[in-house]
């Protein structure tokens, strides 16, 4: 086959993987992203202005969301063809999906000699699948930043100014879909200086996304009187650090790279690596495992904690192989990848305010292509088994994080049919993809300054969830209604319990985790009495 054959063939198996998902309930911040886009189809010159009860009281959407408007206006134009539909909503976000498989494949095929397995691995991958399941920015990023790298490559190299032209552009869609987006700007500078040794003329088109980025936050600034690219910066960095805190979220990066990594992982034993990768590898978990806190360990319990340190020894192991194979990178080919994967770790691990499998997948194609370079001498079955090993995982993942998503429409739906024409005296705590599908049904949010539920309302909560704690003024005022659990399988990827936290890893240190007889959701309906029926 020739190269636009196995293009054609890696989009085919991309949607054929994600077909089955369509149907998926919207989930975790997806809810986000559908209310700004409803703003938009109302006033699409403010797109964040109005307030949302997100984290237990209202407030402007302004300072709730940390992402720039782009992947909103993109479901406002799919809203307003074809309502809120699920389905709808998930094909219109299947194209980035098949664009990032492609471009990988592109991208692959200038840097290794069987571009097609990277291609598929990066499909494979838990990072890229699941999240391709939701209408999050994750993934559209993930399509301009391989679009806008790929494109300069090939127009540094063949001085073409309408393929650089190309890549300053997408450059700006991806900081307007992401912040992160931007540092694609340094990446790419670096990348033309190793190239030339200098900073040729070609480099000016990277200010096309600072152009773009400054436009929109002139418009914050003059709308809103501040900029929301400085407000999301000033979010991010004064956060407050504390050397435990850092060291969790640190150990953290690492096992989400490594259980994200599980293809790769597989194929350590056949890669070329020295002595000195097991042994800095091995060190390295150690070291980070021993300055966490010893609470996290005594949490995890004897079986997760192998499987975390498991995680991160693979994710260490990993680094280490990419790093030798950037060295074997020609033309600064390698150190760009490895800039990358370090640039993005380092966000993930320091910056961000969570580790998460979403926020991992953008370290995700340099890290296969530096350690697929490695394998290149392995066997070939091997190889296409490692690919076929995740894709299995990863399927099986997005399948229970379906379920996951689909417990909260569900229960949404019982709770209407038994409150009837009631549905003003029904509150609920919690956000996420749960809070899109109890205010379809017209339930309200508890504001936890000023309770308004009175007696003889109910209150819905979720039993795993973020913000759902109820308010002083309601413990011990509520008597149970209705409690129901939702099975799921033995994989778990967002599950306290469990310890998995794909989405924060303030709900569990791992990726995704094995835990039998564990509901994948639970909710409980109260009813609120007049007085204490029972101790708070």
């Amino acid at each position: 086959m020739n190269t636009w054959h196995r293009a054609t063939l890696a989009a085919v198996v991309t949607c054929g993987a994600l077909l089955p998902f369509v149907g998926k309930a919207f989930h975790i911040d997806d809810t986000l992203f559908l209310y700004t886009a409803r703003q938009i189809l109302c006033d699409p010159l403010r797109p964040f202005d109005f307030e949302v009860n997100w984290y237990g009281t209202p407030r402007p959407m302004w300072e709730i969301t940390k992402n720039p408007p782009l992947n909103s206006y993109w479901l406002a134009a799919l809203v307003g063809l074809f309502g809120e539909s699920e389905t709808a909503l998930h094909l219109g976000f299947l194209p980035f999906s098949v664009a990032s498989i492609v471009l990988m494949y592109l991208l692959a095929a200038r840097l290794t000699s069987e571009p097609l397995l990277p291609a598929l691995m990066l499909l494979a991958s838990p990072s890229f699948l699941v999240s391709a399941t939701n209408v999050m920015c994750d993934v559209p990023l993930l399509a301009c930043w391989l679009g806008s790298v790929l494109a300069f490559m090939h127009g540094l190299e063949r001085r073409d100014w309408r393929l650089l032209g190309l890549a300053g552009v997408l450059a700006g869609l991806a900081g307007l879909t992401k912040y992160t987006g931007l540092s694609l700007v340094p990446l790419l500078l670096a990348y033309a200086w190793l190239r030339r040794r200098s900073l040729p003329k070609e480099s000016l088109v990277l200010l096309i996304p600072i152009v773009m980025v400054g436009a929109w936050s002139l418009h914050g600034t003059i709308l809103q009187g501040k900029s929301h690219v400085l407000d999301t910066t000033s979010y991010q960095f004064p956060r407050r650090y504390s050397f435990s805190s850092l060291m969790v979220q640190g150990f953290a990066c690492l096992t989400f790279t490594g259980g994200c990594s599980f293809g790769l992982a597989l194929l350590l034993p056949w890669m070329k690596k020295r002595r000195w990768h097991w042994a800095v590898a091995a060190l390295g978990t150690v070291l980070v495992s021993a300055l966490t806190p010893p609470a996290l360990w005594e949490d995890l319990g004897v079986g997760h904690s192998c499987l975390a340190l498991l995680m991160a020894f693979a994710g260490l192991m990993l680094i280490c192989v990419a790093v030798r194979g950037a060295q074997e990178g020609i033309a600064g080919e390698g150190a760009l990848l490895l800039l990358w994967l370090a640039g993005m770790l380092f966000y993930v691990a320091v910056v961000n305010w969570t580790v998460a499998g979403r926020f991992v997948l953008l370290a995700m194609p340099p890290l296969i292509l530096l350690a697929m370079r490695r394998a290149e001498k392995s066997p070939s079955v091997c190889r296409w088994a490692a690919v076929g090993l995740s894709l299995l995982l990863s399927l099986a993942l997005a399948h229970s994080d379906c379920r996951y998503a689909k417990a909260s429409a569900a229960f949404a739906e019982t709770v209407r049919g038994m409150v009837g024409k009631h549905r003003e005296a029904v509150w609920f705590t919690g956000h996420w993809g749960f809070q899109y599908y109890v205010e379809r049904e017209g339930f309200k949010p508890l504001d936890l300054r000023n309770v308004q539920a009175q007696p003889g309302d109910c209150v819905v909560v979720p039993r795993f969830g973020d913000h759902v704690a109820l308010p002083p003024s309601l413990q011990g005022r509520l008597t149970g209604v209705e409690g129901r659990e939702y099975p799921g399988g033995p994989l778990h990827v967002m599950n306290p319990v469990a310890h998995a936290g794909f989405y924060t890893h303030g709900q569990g240190i791992l990726p995704f985790s094995v835990a039998a007889g564990v509901p994948v959701q639970a909710f409980g309906l109260w009813r609120v009495e007049a007085h204490v029926v029972r101790p708070p």
